[in-house]
């Protein structure tokens, strides 16, 4: 703004020394005090608005400084769900298993010491496909060593369950017993008797939960991941006899269609669900447009 003001009064002199020059026009004439007096305008608005930012305490900058802001909160946002602590050790391991020596890959399994389960044993996996013999027997090693730690677990809050059989302490040993046997650390043997397991609680649980509709859609998914596909259709039954509204109950009725490869009825229930005046989110609604 200061450039063009004096570039605009520079302009404005030389225009008025040509008019005197060539015209003979008078020193004193109204057109040349306009002429002259246009930029000292400009500059005088100028000077106003600079002394209104010092005593408004006004921020210049402050514009640009919240928008910085504003993209540094959706930078945060976007991220905040990413485990950079477990990004790293699974990064980190996973080179070091790939590309280190023997000695080195051996001694990584024995300094790992994270506290997620999940990092641990997807590292020991990954190692237990190794060339070397012994970095196999030691990540093996070390798996069992976690599989025995979380049945020790599972054993002690089974008995605190005994104890003290509140709804909470069940849901937290389902909730257990649900990690324990997506780690992959189960062995084919047991894990039909754990599944089991796993299922009875699940079974236990719905007698406690009053109907709850978010309750009992969790346990129906969790009945057909393990095979109760009986005890889905009950609670699924039950549920759309109270909330015949909810999406979420035939979708998971979809579900269920599709591992029994009743592709006649996933058709017509899909059909049912476009004809409901609900709000379905787009994943559900791109698989009832699929079907119909």
């Amino acid at each position: 703004m200061k450039y063009f003001i004096l570039i605009h009064i520079i302009a404005a002199a030389a225009l008025l020394a040509a008019k005197r020059i060539l015209k003979g026009v008078r020193k004193d004439s109204l057109e040349s005090l306009i002429i002259l007096m246009m930029p000292m305008g400009g500059l005088l608005v100028h000077v106003v608005v600079e002394i209104c930012y010092k005593f408004l305490r006004i921020d210049e900058n402050a514009v640009a400084e919240y928008e910085d802001y504003i993209k540094y909160k959706e930078f945060i946002t976007l991220h905040k769900d990413i485990d950079i602590q477990k990004e790293i050790n699974i990064l980190s391991l996973g080179d070091r298993l790939m590309h280190s020596s023997s000695e080195e890959k051996k001694s990584a399994i024995m300094s790992l010491n994270t506290n997620d389960i999940e990092v641990k044993t997807g590292v020991l996996r990954k190692a237990l496909l190794d060339k070397d013999p012994e970095v196999v027997h030691y990540a093996a090693s070390t798996l069992s060593f976690i599989h025995d730690r979380y049945e020790n677990k599972l054993s002690d809050m089974e008995n605190e369950y005994a104890r003290r059989s509140t709804t909470s302490k069940l849901y937290e040993l389902i909730s257990e017993y649900k990690k324990y046997l997506s780690l992959g650390i189960v062995d084919e043997i047991s894990r039909p008797a754990h599944e089991k397991k796993y299922v009875s609680l699940l079974k236990e649980l719905d007698s406690r939960s009053g109907g709850d509709f978010d309750m009992g859609i969790m346990i129906a998914r969790e009945y057909i991941e393990y095979g109760n596909i009986e005890g889905a259709l009950g609670i699924l039954q039950k549920l759309r006899s109270k909330h015949a509204d909810r999406y979420e109950v035939y979708i998971e009725y979809m579900h269920i269609c599709y591992k029994k490869r009743d592709f006649k009825s996933i058709i017509r229930t899909a059909k049912k669900v476009k004809e409901m005046d609900i709000k379905i989110p787009d994943k559900e609604m791109k698989m009832v447009d699929f079907w119909t």
